[in-house]
């Protein structure tokens, strides 16, 4: 069960991408 590290990057990366987004929309 070594992807919980995997999972972890992508689930940051989505959530950098959505505050990012949220910035720049406001």
């Amino acid at each position: 069960m070594s992807d919980n590290g995997d999972q972890d990057k992508l689930l940051r990366l989505l959530v950098d991408k959505f505050v990012k987004s949220d910035k720049t929309a406001h």
